[in-house]
């Protein structure tokens, strides 16, 4: 595994807690969506390598992990059973399960990795991160504590695979604390760290994603070059730690707000961001920035007020200014007026209406 400096901020993508990602292809996609903007937010991507298969039917089930070296095609074509299919398992030849299938799973990061030549980027590493024994133990005793605690809710799922989901959960969350790194899981484990689990004391949360979904309403939309090429902007860091900095604001002004509250409040204060940006840019263009500014925030109706603002920052000569000020400071502002255009071009996704 590469050496990154203590400095560096990395989130990892363990298998076992991604698996919903590759139920579906319209899932497939939420995956991109999360890893192009992981892209943004972390120095470093850490994808667990190798082939994960899962499966519980109606007297038990079985889980396996697969070297790299190991996986075949056949393997990564195999199609999944169906919730209600039959499953059969053969040991030498003779079937020794026969039963109807609850829930599959089967999950790689390597096509993905592959899509966006990740093998060839310092930043991102495939590695297979099995944990030691010395800490098998404890994620196997928060693992335990998790599934007798009855506040421990997951909507509709069997005991099986409420037991598996806690498993795994813990063991995924116990590597991502001896990386010292932030994890991405899919919307099958996320939301149960957000309950009463043994393993939220060593957390790391993940501050960003909102305010990006905020700014490009459906990164996947955006293709894997555009989204490498930012991190090599003069401005990258400042917009990164710009992106950090107005969730962090959002969610301490609304700690028990919803998402859809949360998410509206980042817009104002983004928007109350970039004008500032602005005024420091060119005060010789306030006044344009300003009336285009009071249109956009009048027209609140159109629930993402940065629209006016993104329409003002594409406009050629604004543009040209932004960029010769950039290569003399380097402002997070240059960066958002790169994304908005072109996601523009390939989403007409809105946040939903601000709240009443």
């Amino acid at each position: 595994m590469r050496r990154q400096r203590s400095s560096d901020s990395t989130i990892y993508f363990p298998l076992r807690t991604n698996v919903d990602w590759f139920v579906t292809p319209d899932r497939a996609a939420l995956l991109a969506r999360q890893v192009k903007q992981a892209m943004l937010l972390y120095d470093n991507l850490v994808f667990q390598s190798g082939l994960f298969r899962a499966w519980i039917g109606s007297t038990g089930g079985f889980q396996t992990w697969i070297p790299p070296d190991q996986v075949t095609d056949e393997m990564l074509q195999r199609p999944l059973s169906p919730p209600g299919g039959k499953h059969f398992l053969k040991f030498s030849g003779t079937v020794v399960l026969h039963e109807q299938t609850e829930r599959a799973f089967k999950a790689e990061f390597h096509t993905l990795v592959d899509e966006f030549g990740g093998q060839k980027l310092p930043w991102v590493t495939l590695d297979s991160l099995v944990p030691v024994d010395r800490f098998k133990a404890l994620h196997e005793q928060w693992a335990r504590r998790d599934t007798a605690n009855r506040n421990v809710v997951i909507e509709g799922v069997s005991k099986r695979v409420r037991r598996l989901v806690l498993e795994n959960m813990n063991r995924d969350m116990m590597l991502a604390s001896i990386l010292g790194s932030a994890v991405s899981m899919d919307a099958l484990h996320g939301p149960v760290l957000a309950q009463d689990v043994a393993i939220r004391e060593v957390l790391r949360p993940e501050v960003g994603f909102l305010t990006l979904e905020v700014v490009v309403p459906d990164f996947s939309m955006l293709p894997w070059s555009e989204v490498i090429d930012l991190r090599e902007d003069p401005a990258f860091e400042a917009f990164r730690e710009k992106m950090v900095h107005v969730e962090a604001r959002a969610r301490e002004c609304l700690p028990d707000g919803t998402i859809a509250d949360v998410k509206y409040h980042i817009s104002q204060l983004l928007l109350d961001e970039s004008l500032r940006e602005i005024q420091a840019l060119r005060p010789r263009l306030l006044p344009a920035i300003t009336a285009a500014a009071t249109e956009a925030t009048l027209d609140l109706l159109v629930p993402l007020p940065l629209q006016g603002l993104g329409a003002l920052m594409a406009a050629g000569q604004f543009a040209a200014e932004l960029h010769e000020w950039n290569q003399h400071r380097r402002s997070w502002i240059v960066v958002l007026q790169r994304l908005r255009p072109s996601s523009a071009k390939r989403s007409e996704a809105q946040l939903p209406p601000p709240p009443r």
